[in-house]
C-alpha cells in the first residue's frame, strides 16, 4: 500500500509511522511517501503518523484503507444441467470475507448477473438450453473496489465460451444396444457403482462412431468412441465426469476439478519433500502412486516448489499434460481397491467407483506379477499394469502362478474377445476412410493389435456372439485373419504360440491366399489386402 502525507508543521524533527497500533517505521522528515509491503489482500489497515516537533510537542493524524483483492479464478463447473449450471469460484489468496460476482453472457447478448456474496458457489437456473455462455467473475475489497474480470482458461479449454455450455437432453438416454453393452463392460472392468452406470446411460450422450476405430472424444457431455476398448470409453467418460457428475458430496465449493488437480499436485510435492527430509515418509504406502504421477507427467524428477508448478507441467514436456492425463488416467485406471489410492485423491471417487477390499501395494504387485501371462494381458487396462512399468524396484515374484478369479476373469476375456468381434464386424466400414492411406501409423497399430486375438478367439466366433456376418463369409474372414496373424506375428515378441497352427508366411503367400479365398466381399478383400502391406 502506498502511503502519502504532507506535514502541517514548520519545525519537524522526526516521524513515526504506526500500523494497527504498532510501530512500522521512522521515515525521514524529507520524504512524504512510504510503501508498505507484505500485506494481506482485502484487509483493512489503520495507519497513524506522529510528528515530533522542535518545541517538544507532537502532532498526529491517522487514516484507514483496505488493500485490493486478488483476481479470483473460475474452476470448471461442477454441475451442468440441461437448463442451468453451478459455477465454483477458486480463491487461494483472498480472505473469506471477500465478495464475488459472476456474470454469464450469451452470444445473443443475454446477460445473467449474480448478487455480490462471499459464497464461492453460484447457481444459475432457467437458462436457454443448447447455448454457449461466457463466464466471468470479479472480486471486491472492503472499500468496494473491484478487480478485473477472471474468465475461464481459454488457452486450456478451447475458448471463452467452452466452459459454460448448457445442453438439453437430446435423447432420453442411450438406447444403442452396443453402447449399453460397452457401458456395462466398462462398469464391470473399472469397478463402477450402480449410480455411475445410471449416470453414463442417462446423463451423458455416448455414441458409437462405427467405421472410425481411431475415434475417441468428449465435448460438452457428448462422448464418441469408435471401438469397444473400455479404456477409451473410461477415459472420455472421465472428461465428462468432472463437468456432469452430480454425486459429489460438496458439488461446488470444494469437490471440483480444480481442487482435484491441486490435491494430486500437492500429494506429489508432499511426497517428494518427505523423501528429502530425514524423517519417515507417512505417505510411503502410496509410493507407487507417486511414481505413476511423475511417470505420467515427465520422465524426470518432480521439480517446483508449489502445486502450481506441478499443474503447469506437461506430459513428456507438452503443455496440458497434467490437465489431460491426471484428469482421466488417475481415476480411470482404478484397480478395484480404493485403499491403493491416496486419501486426498480417493475422496473424489467415492460413490463413483466401488470401494473394493482393503489391499496394500505390496499385495497388489505380488498378485499381479504372479499372474499367468494370458491373465496379465487381460489385466493390462488397470493402473497396476501402468504403475509396475513406472516402479523400478518392482521385480517379478517367483512363486505359484495365479489366475484372475472367476467369474471376473471370464468377463475380462469376453470383453477382450469383443475387440475381435468389432474388428470383424466393421471390416467393410473401414474402406471408405482408407485408414491405410490417411493414417498408416494408426492402421498398423490397429491391425496388429487385433489380428493377434485371432489366435485366442478365432475358433469361438459365431453369430450367437453378435457376429453380423454369415457363416461362410465369417469363415473366409477368419481364415484370412489367421494368415495375416502368421505373417505379422514375431515369435519371441508376440504370443504366436496361441495359434495352434502357427507358421511363418511370406507376403506373397498371404497376398495370394487373400486374393483367391472364396466367400469374401470385394470390400472385405480390399481392406484385408491393405493389411498385408504392413511392416512385419
Amino acid at each position: 500500500m502506498q502511503l502519502r502525507w504532507s506535514l502541517g508543521v514548520d519545525d519537524p524533527t522526526g516521524l513515526s509511522l504506526y500500523r494497527n497500533g504498532e510501530l512500522l517505521a521512522n521515515p525521514s522528515i524529507l520524504v512524504s511517501t512510504y510503501q508498505d509491503t507484505e500485506l494481506e489482500p482485502n484487509t483493512r489497515y489503520t495507519y497513524r503518523l506522529v510528528v515530533k516537533r522542535r518545541s517538544g510537542s507532537e502532532a498526529s493524524d491517522e487514516g484507514a484503507a483496505a488493500t485490493l483483492a486478488y483476481r479470483p479464478k473460475i474452476s470448471d463447473q461442477m454441475a451442468t444441467t440441461w437448463t442451468g449450471l453451478q459455477q465454483p469460484i477458486v480463491d487461494e489468496l483472498n480472505p473469506v470475507h471477500t465478495e464475488y460476482k459472476i456474470t454469464l453472457t450469451r452470444q445473443d447478448g443475454f446477460t445473467a448477473i449474480s448478487d455480490w456474496s462471499t459464497s464461492r458457489c453460484r447457481t444459475f437456473d432457467d437458462l436457454k438450453p443448447r447455448s454457449f455462455y461466457r463466464i466471468s467473475a470479479v472480486a471486491r475489497n472492503l472499500d468496494g473496489i473491484e478487480t478485473g474480470p477472471a474468465t475461464q482458461h481459454a488457452e486450456q479449454l478451447g475458448g471463452d465460451y467452452f466452459p459454460g455450455t448448457v445442453f438439453t437432453r437430446i435423447y432420453p438416454g442411450t438406447e444403442d444396444p452396443w453402447v449399453k453393452a460397452r457401458i456395462r463392460d466398462t462398469a464391470l472392468i473399472h469397478g463402477l457403482t450402480n449410480a455411475a452406470v445410471e449416470w453414463m446411460n442417462n446423463d451423458i450422450l455416448i455414441e458409437w462412431r462405427r467405421g472410425e476405430p481411431g475415434w475417441a472424444g468428449h465435448l460438452h457431455g457428448y462422448v464418441g468412441i469408435g471401438h469397444s476398448y473400455t479404456g477409451a470409453l473410461m477415459h472420455e467418460a472421465m472428461h465428462a465426469f468432472w463437468q456432469f457428475w452430480d454425486g459429489f458430496q460438496e458439488p461446488c465449493d470444494r469437490m471440483n476439478f480444480y481442487t482435484f488437480r491441486r490435491d494430486v499436485a500437492q500429494f506429489a510435492l508432499d511426497f517428494r519433500n518427505y523423501d528429502r527430509s530425514n524423517s519417515d515418509n507417512p505417505l510411503e504406502p502410496w509410493r507407487p502412486y507417486y511414481n505413476l504421477i511423475t511417470g505420467l507427467l515427465a520422465r524426470e524428477p518432480l521439480g517446483g516448489e508449489s502445486f502450481w508448478d506441478v499443474i503447469e507441467r506437461g506430459e513428456y514436456g507438452k503443455v496440458g499434460g497434467f490437465y489431460h492425463t491426471i484428469e482421466t488416467s488417475m481415476p480411470g485406471y482404478n484397480p478395484h481397491h480404493l485403499s491403493l489410492v491416496p486419501p486426498s485423491i480417493r475422496k473424489y471417487l467415492q460413490g463413483f467407483m466401488r470401494q473394493g477390499e482393503s489391499r496394500t501395494w505390496e499385495e497388489e504387485f505380488d498378485w499381479y506379477l504372479r499372474l499367468a501371462d494370458e491373465d496379465r494381458g487381460l489385466w493390462s487396462p488397470f493402473i497396476t499394469h501402468e504403475i509396475a512399468h513406472h516402479t523400478p524396484y518392482v521385480r517379478p515374484q517367483f512363486g505359484p502362478r495365479t489366475r484372475i478369479p472367476e467369474p471376473f476373469r471370464n468377463t475380462l476375456r469376453e470383453v477382450d474377445r469383443q475387440l475381435l468381434i468389432d474388428f470383424v464386424n466393421t471390416l467393410e466400414d473401414q474402406a471408405p476412410r482408407r485408414w491405410w492411406e490417411t493414417d498408416p501409423g494408426f492402421w498398423e497399430f490397429y491391425v496388429t493389435r487385433h489380428i493377434y486375438r485371432v489366435s485366442l478367439y478365432g475358433s469361438e466366433l459365431d453369430p450367437s456372439l453378435g457376429i453380423e456376418l454369415g457363416r461362410a463369409n465369417l469363415d473366409a474372414v477368419v481364415e484370412a485373419l489367421q494368415a495375416l496373424h502368421d505373417l505379422h506375428c514375431v515369435p519371441g515378441v508376440h504370443d504366436c504360440g496361441y495359434h495352434p497352427n502357427y507358421r511363418g508366411r511370406s507376403v506373397a503367400d498371404v497376398t495370394k491366399l487373400v486374393t483367391n479365398i472364396k466367400g469374401l466381399s470385394d470390400t472385405q478383400r480390399r481392406v484385408l489386402l491393405a493389411m498385408v502391406d504392413l511392416e512385419p
